[in-house]
């Protein structure tokens, strides 16, 4: 190798030096991925349970989709996951609070970026006194509270802004009761059948007189309306033979995001029916012979049945006695004119509910039903 080629050499190694110190490359060998891009937008300056439109801006800079999440200590957003949500601000008691709105914009390899939006929230002087409001009708004249109702307080009390609820649920009230409001107790009985309907109803109200809307819900069943504070509540089937508690919830919301929740437990009765049995027509069978028997039993709630048969005296023997149509073997008999068995079909339904149906087995005695007749 003369000196020129080792000349090459040496500049070779230390030019792929100096590029590999100027232009790293990333552990995984890719260039490492761009953040997104966010503004939040400007910082506000708003009063209590004040409703505004956001306007913020976040992208990707090489194109590609991007996710997006808004959050705060306080208040709430009609959409976290939108560029341009609706903020509503809490209800403050100091003259004036700052709640940190932080955006999140996060590309899909991973790499994220976050501004925040400082909102100057004003708390809103209202007078001491005012009248009572809600967006609840009066309840029926006899319905019977299930919760004390709240009645409004003499003097605003800002401390505590949260709408207030209450429900009843009397499907036969007497034409005795108090009126509504006078007597605080449960329903004589708080339980429905199954698949059945009741009309439900509601009161809220909210010391702030802002109340946004209310809802229902339960964990079992539908109702016509759940937006209404009189909604029809139907009843779900229950397979349960004792049947099962269904809870009943309303929640109301004002438009500081404030909520409030109660709820009723309604016992879901299970209406069972006794299923039916059929043994069949009466048989005709030589001794010690088989013969498979046919019979029905049914169910009209459409439950599984067990079955049972037996054999009066214990005379003959089933190949199953559990199954609908089983194998009879009758036992050998030694009277001339046979013997008449009584075998008992009874089907039983998973609550218990039974139904039993027999029929008669005439055993002939072969020995003697080959004996020619005498001749005359």
């Amino acid at each position: 190798m003369n000196d020129t080629t080792l000349l090459w050499i040496l500049g070779a190694v230390v030019a792929g030096v100096v590029i590999a110190f100027v232009h790293p490359s990333s552990p995984s060998g890719a260039a490492p991925a761009a953040e997104p891009y966010v503004d939040a937008g400007p910082d506000l300056a708003l009063s209590e349970c004040c409703t505004t439109h956001l306007s913020a801006e976040g992208y990707d800079p090489e194109g590609g989709p991007v996710s997006v999440s808004w959050s705060a200590p306080r208040g709430c957003f009609d959409d976290a996951s939108s560029l341009r949500p609706h903020y509503t601000t809490p209800a403050v008691s100091s003259t004036q609070e700052v709640v940190t709105l932080t955006l999140t914009v996060t590309n899909e390899a991973g790499a994220s970026a976050s501004d925040t939006v400082l909102v100057r929230v004003r708390n809103v002087v209202r007078p001491s006194t005012q009248p009572t409001c809600g967006m609840a009708a009066p309840l029926p004249r006899y319905a019977v509270l299930l919760e004390t109702p709240v009645a409004p307080p003499e003097e605003h009390e800002r401390a505590e802004p949260t709408p207030r609820t209450a429900l009843s649920l009397c499907p036969n009230i007497p034409e005795s009761a108090p009126p509504a409001g006078r007597m605080i107790s449960r329903c004589a009985a708080l339980a429905i059948d199954e698949g059945s309907s009741i009309r439900l109803d509601g009161r809220v109200w909210d010391p702030d007189c802002n109340l946004a809307g209310f809802s229902w819900s339960a964990d079992k069943g539908s109702f016509d309306d759940p937006t209404s504070l009189h909604p029809v509540y139907r009843a779900p089937m229950t397979t349960d033979c004792l049947g099962e508690d269904v809870r009943i919830t309303l929640t109301a919301v004002d438009r500081c995001c404030a909520a409030t929740s109660t709820h009723l437990v309604l016992h879901v009765s299970n209406l069972n029916h006794p299923p039916t049995a059929d043994a069949g027509a009466d048989l005709i069978v030589d001794e010690c012979s088989t013969v498979h028997l046919t019979c029905t039993g049914t169910d009209p709630d459409g439950d599984s049945l067990s079955f049972r048969w037996t054999a009066a005296c214990g005379r003959g023997s089933f190949a199953d006695p559990t199954v609908l149509h089983p194998l009879y073997t009758a036992p050998s008999v030694d009277r001339c004119d046979g013997e008449e068995i009584v075998l008992t079909l009874t089907v039983t339904d998973p609550c218990g509910l039974s139904a039993s149906d027999s029929i008669r087995v005439h055993v002939r005695d072969t020995a003697e039903a080959a004996v020619p007749p005498r001749s005359p």
